[in-house]
């Protein structure tokens, strides 16, 4: 900043470009219109609450006033700095509201940059801040600075000969955005209405026109590309010195037209530990201890040892006997082995989607090609990649339907309700709890980065709303603002609880049950499709559209009454195998014909599913995509048919007709992977972002260096999805098993029960299906 601004030259060179600074914003991000820091901040810039791209472009008019060789050069910064003493020089005091302490070390630095020779740590100070990048109208909109740099900054000011009136300074680094002022100017040159997004062929790099650029920056869409400023300060000056310094700055040098609004600064000094972290640091420990010794008694000391109830307990955190039993490949006569492969890679799907959406929306360079990512078909599976949940809600409704139906069987239809959710709730909560308290106390001390501050959001977001994931309503709330990759058991707990009300008909009932399938089956349909159509909502996901004509994530997509009908496929799936196990020869003579067939309707449901949404992504047709018939008729269909085509893959394979597919997809490596799909789904959440939240300068992006950093990601997530699968799900799984009856029916008196070893909600063929 105080190299840039101390030149008149610089000075029109910064102002002009200013607002070509962007920087790309998590989906999440609280800068969009309905976010906190935004609201806050329009207060003092009332012109923010409505401003809209199109309308300032209209009411714009390029006239002579409007020069950039105005007066608005006259005065660089340095010139109201050094002339702070002097009222007359300003149009406004640009130090007006400041802190003493703040405005003395200000003037210091301004000064020293002056000054032969320039003290190191001013130096520093000014090099930290960002500077006008190269590559703009490619996207490359960020100007970050340099947030380590600014940290490490150690400088005094006064004489080194008099200590007692010397004073010690350290940096700040402050994250600002930048917004249209008041008095901004569009550059109106009409080239956007010639360069067009649909009419840009897609190549290496894309670059745009200045005009097309800046309505980019202004679109509430994804990947966001909001104008940000990476800053370095003393640490005499707080946040709000700061922005205040930045209101007075734009009002009197840059004549209002930027606004510039300080989200966070940084020092290098974490906030002390709380009583809330130190419980959580006491139970890792009390965890860690727990494995420590129970493998060191399951290996050296369980011979010695009497295995009373405490010692079993101990046990069951042992390393070695866990990792064993997951390493183990032998399956079960009801053990569908092609689901561990349709599990994990189903998993590593869902990974990968979420790698791609994150490093598409952090950081970039080429920004403009991730805008225009929709044009190349082969992203499709990535750009459409929530599909991939729907098959876990067709394997959760499937596995549900089956153990149940087989227990109701034999236990003549007794059912103990209560006992069959509470082992549900405890099979799933531990992992999800602990996350949680981890990002709710001590994640925000382990790293630091331009987008750290999100890690201390979602600390105070889960202090605040924990209760909802533990509940999981999450998903029931308008902003899931709590480790929301969590909405997917939040959805499939809630259909959990109400599958007896469809599956004890089917098993009592047959006609009425299957009635009822039927019935919720075409609710499910109808009810994406009168949503898409009375509320005109995109049909998919398609976060290229701006976000306020949507409310698609936050009202419509991980809400239960709009996925149902994926877990009803999965009940009727269910049912199927229920009656084949009752029947073992009723699919053995499947006609070659019929099992042809169902391959190739399988595949063309599959990539109708995935690509039919590629007409919805294109601009031109955006009109359709909100009021078409055929839009309507997608939004309720393609989930549905994704569900059948699933299906299909897995009643071939279990059935024999799987072929190769079935070879890939039962390998037995795919066993132990496969028991780590919870772990897995739940913990990318917390790496993901660590790994996003840490960056610190603009990257590439292209389909090689996502490959690359996903392959990277996967084993981390995997090593980490180990870990806590060793230490918390398999422990507390056991212990469910050892403290709680198994049976979820009640028994008779008098009447001997045979046990379920296999049914623990979805125990024994399903314990890792719910990611």
């Amino acid at each position: 900043m105080f190299e840039l601004f101390s030149s008149k030259s610089s000075l029109k060179i910064i102002t002009l470009t200013a607002i070509l600074l962007p920087i790309v914003l998590s989906q999440d991000f609280p800068l969009h219109k309905n976010g906190r820091a935004f609201e806050k901040f329009t207060l003092q810039y009332p012109h923010l609450k409505n401003f809209n791209i199109e309308s300032l472009k209209r009411d714009f008019n390029v006239g002579p006033n409007l020069s950039p060789g105005q007066d608005i050069t006259q005065n660089g910064l340095f010139s109201y700095l050094n002339g702070y003493n002097d009222a007359s020089q300003n149009d406004g005091d640009i130090f007006e509201n400041l802190t003493p302490k703040c405005v003395d070390h200000l003037m210091y630095t301004a000064e020293s940059l002056t000054k032969l020779p320039i003290e190191t740590w001013v130096l520093q100070m000014a090099d930290a801040w960002g500077k006008v990048p190269s590559g703009i109208l490619s996207g490359h909109v960020v100007s970050e600075g340099d947030l380590e740099e600014c940290l490490k900054i150690r400088g005094k000011i006064g004489s080194e000969n008099e200590p007692e009136n010397s004073e010690d300074v350290k940096g700040k680094y402050c994250v600002t955005y930048l917004f249209p002022g008041p008095n901004f100017p569009l550059l109106g040159s009409g080239e956007s209405e010639r360069a067009t997004l649909q009419n840009l062929d897609p190549g290496l790099r894309e670059s745009v026109s200045l005009d097309l650029l800046l309505q980019y920056m202004f679109q509430p869409a994804l990947p966001s590309m909001l104008p940000a400023l990476g800053t370095c300060f003393p640490d005499s000056c707080s946040t709000e010195d700061v922005q205040q310094f930045f209101n007075s700055y734009h009002q009197n040098a840059s004549k209002d037209w930027v606004s510039q609004m300080v989200e966070v600064c940084y020092t290098d000094e974490k906030p002390p530990l709380d009583a809330g972290d130190w419980v959580m640091i006491l139970i890792l420990a009390a965890i860690i201890l727990l494995c420590i010794v129970g493998t060191f008694v399951d290996v050296y000391g369980k011979v010695n040892l009497k295995k009373g109830t405490g010692i079993k307990a101990i046990m069951t955190f042992s390393f070695y006997t866990n990792t064993r039993n997951w390493l183990n490949t032998k399956v079960g006569a009801d053990n569908f082995t092609c689901l561990n492969g349709i599990r994990f890679l189903t998993s590593a799907w869902i990974l990968l989607d979420h790698c791609f959406s994150s490093s598409a929306q952090t950081l970039k360079w080429n920004l403009v090609d991730t805008r225009m990512v929709y044009k190349d078909w082969t992203m499709y599976p990535l750009l459409n990649g929530s599909l991939s949940v729907d098959t876990f809600f067709l394997m959760s409704g499937f596995l549900v339907t089956y153990n149940l139906l087989k227990m109701l069987d034999k236990t003549k239809g007794r059912f103990n309700y209560l006992l069959f959710v509470i082992h549900r709730y405890l099979r799933l909560t531990p992992v999800l709890a602990l996350l949680v308290g981890i990002i709710a106390t001590i994640w925000p001390y382990f790293g630091t980065g331009f987008y750290w501050y999100e890690q201390d959001m979602s600390k105070e977001a889960c202090r605040a709303d924990w209760w909802r994931n533990l509940l999981y309503i999450n998903n029931l709330f308008e902003n899931l603002r709590c480790y929301n990759i969590s909405w997917y058991l939040n959805v499939d707990m809630q259909f959990f609880i109400l599958s007896p009300i469809v599956i004890l008909p089917l098993w009592k009932w047959k006609r009425i049950g299957l009635g009822l399938l039927l019935i919720l089956g075409v609710i499910g349909v109808g009810a994406r499709v009168f949503v898409q159509a009375y509320y005109h909502q995109t049909p998919a996901s398609i976060p290229t559209i701006p976000a306020p004509i949507l409310g698609y994530w936050s009202n419509y997509y991980n809400k239960p009454w709009v996925r149902f009908d994926v877990y009803i496929v999965g009940i009727a799936l269910g049912y199927i195998f229920y009656l084949k196990g009752k029947q073992p020869a009723m699919f053995r003579n499947i006609s070659k014909i019929i099992i042809l067939i169902g391959w190739i309707l399988s595949t063309i449901f599959a990539l109708g599913s995935v690509y039919g949404v590629m007409y919805y992504y294109f601009p031109e047709n955006i009109d359709e995509t909100f009021n078409s018939a055929h839009s309507a008729a997608y939004a309720g269909l393609h989930r549905f048919v994704w569900a059948l085509s699933i299906s299909w893959i897995i009643f071939a394979c279990v059935n024999g007709y799987g072929g190769w597919v079935n070879k890939i997809l039962s390998l037995k490596i795919f066993i132990p992977l496969g028991r780590l799909t919870y772990t897995l789904y739940l913990v990318q959440g917390i790496v993901l972002n660590t790994h996003y939240s840490m960056k610190l300068h603009p990257s590439h992006f292209s389909r090689y260096f996502l490959v690359t950093e996903y392959l990277g990601l996967l084993l981390l997530t995997g090593f980490v999805a180990y870990v806590v699968y060793m230490t918390i799900e398999v422990p507390f799984m056991l212990l469910a098993k050892m403290f709680l009856p198994t049976n979820i029916q009640p028994k008779k008196p008098k009447e001997k029960v045979e046990p379920l070893e296999d049914v623990n909600g979805n125990q024994a063929p399903v314990k890792n299906h719910n990611v």
